[in-house]
């Protein structure tokens, strides 16, 4: 949807629209590819395993890049997907500069897009006429793929290495120790929680970047109110790191982070704290994943949960609260005088997998204060495995850091995004494609798929003709901080 069609929406439009994609009308066919993506999910079938995600990073790591790549599909199936090509000129940012050159970088699917995705088609011009000439086999194969590819660029940030090194060791040396906050995680996974004695790395997903929390929250706050939550959350992993290395006899942990936004400067600051970076195009950090690993993510622009929930379960899980079931509604409303359409799912929204998944975990509740966690929880696995050493070999780490050895790109990995929660919940409200974006006011640049524009990323998609499970317009979109 451009713009200049969201500007002329009116209220009623607005409610026309909610309701319609509250009470979408289905052909027979769509009912029945609704149909088959329940009975798929419900037999067990993983919209996510370890193999896709380090098959995708390889392809993405060649060069030149390949013109194809195949990707998975819950129902097993592979179909090969044309690769975006970065447009001629790089896309601009908002109020002047540019974007530099797009890369392609992992998209991902939430369970609920996939019947979203179906019950859209008919509405989709590009391809009305393109999804009746599939085959059964086909259609379903593209209405059950929950990853795709998509162009993504990052704005420089103003903010130099010198500032963020200051800032940095202001937080994480002076205010962050000093937190209530602090002290209430430490006390859990010091004393109060029964943790697996096998706990040998921490995994972070979506922290956000140094620079720019800085940058964004010098904008929007005064002195007294910043609290630059990326630093914050970092630190929160060093934290977590430092307690369970102590608690467990091994000394610190060592904490890899993956967000696609870090720039040189951000790079540079965690690397001398000893913070390791996953690269790759989105998709990595999840190859680190396995049930000795303390999973840390803040409000990502990815749905960590559901993916963890399909590949494992980690030692320890602290994210956002996996919340039962509730009304899933597009609805309308008012803020700061701008009407608008919001989402009824997040960038990290819960799904049955995830709900039943922490059922074997004890739940902890993760401090609440004006530092920018938001609605984090920590999950402690209930059958923690006590019987091996104590102790993390040189080796065990090394394996989790490499990209050759088998068991650990064997079966894992995926991207992240994170950064400057925007309200009080910290969450960017999501659309019908998968893709992280705010509510549909009556200025926000957001099209029929449901992005929308933020501060920091840009997007451009363009899907092979044919594809059904993905949206084929082409898009630009803003991220406000945050990676994937």
């Amino acid at each position: 949807m451009s713009q200049a069609l969201t500007l002329a929406l009116t209220l009623d439009d607005l409610q026309t629209e909610a309701d319609r994609r509250n009470n979408p009308v289905l052909t027979p066919s769509m009912e029945e590819d609704i149909a088959y993506i329940d009975a798929l999910y419900n037999s067990g079938a993983k919209l996510w395993t370890k193999e896709m995600f380090v098959s995708a990073e390889a392809e993405l790591a060649k060069q030149p890049l390949p013109r194809f790549i195949e990707l998975r599909s819950m129902n097993g199936n592979f179909r090969q997907k044309r690769l975006p090509r970065a447009p001629p000129v790089s896309p601009q940012r908002p109020g002047g500069g540019s974007m530099g050159r797009p890369l392609p970088y992992i998209r991902y699917f939430l369970y609920q897009d996939l019947k979203a995705i179906v019950s859209e088609q008919e509405h989709d011009h590009n391809l009305g006429e393109t999804v009746a000439t599939l085959s059964d086999e086909t259609r379903r194969t593209l209405a059950t793929r929950a990853m795709s590819i998509s162009l993504i660029s990052y704005a420089p940030c103003s903010i130099n290495y010198d500032r963020i090194r200051g800032e940095w060791d202001a937080v994480v040396n002076h205010h962050w120790p000093l937190s209530h906050t602090c002290a209430e995680i430490s006390n859990v996974l010091a004393e109060q929680a029964a943790i697996s004695k096998n706990i040998n790395k921490v995994v972070c997903f979506g922290l956000g970047s140094l620079g720019w929390s800085i940058e964004i929250e010098d904008e929007r706050y005064e002195p007294e109110d910043r609290v630059y939550s990326a630093i914050i959350q970092h630190a929160a992993a060093l934290t977590i790191a430092k307690v369970i290395g102590k608690r467990l006899d091994v000394g610190g942990l060592t904490v890899f982070c993956q967000d696609p936004i870090y720039n040189d400067a951000d790079k540079r600051v965690l690397a001398e704290s000893g913070i390791q970076l996953v690269g790759g195009r989105g998709g990595l950090g999840f190859t680190y994943i396995d049930e000795n690993t303390v999973v840390f993510s803040c409000h990502p622009n990815i749905p960590v949960k559901q993916v963890v929930a399909d590949l494992g379960k980690p030692a320890i899980l602290i994210c956002n609260e996996v919340k039962e079931e509730g009304e899933e509604k597009w609805r309308v409303f008012e803020r700061h005088g701008n009407f608008g359409l919001l989402s009824p799912y997040s960038t990290d929204h819960d799904s049955p997998r995830t709900r039943e998944m922490v059922k074997g975990y004890h739940r902890f509740p993760f401090p609440q204060d004006r530092l920018g966690f938001g609605d984090i929880q920590i999950y402690v696995r209930k059958d923690p495995i006590n019987e091996a050493s104590s102790s993390v070999t040189h080796e065990a780490v090394e394996d989790v850091t490499g990209v050759a050895t088998k068991d650990t790109l064997g079966e894992s990995s995926n991207g992240i995004a994170g950064g400057v929660p925007t309200d009080a919940g910290g969450e960017f409200p999501k659309g019908v494609t998968g893709e992280t974006s705010k509510d549909v006011i009556g200025k926000a640049c957001k099209d029929s798929s449901g992005l929308s524009s933020k501060d920091g990323t840009s997007e451009t998609s363009k899907d092979e003709v044919g594809d059904a499970s993905e949206d084929v317009t082409n898009k630009d979109v803003i991220c406000d901080g945050k990676g994937l």
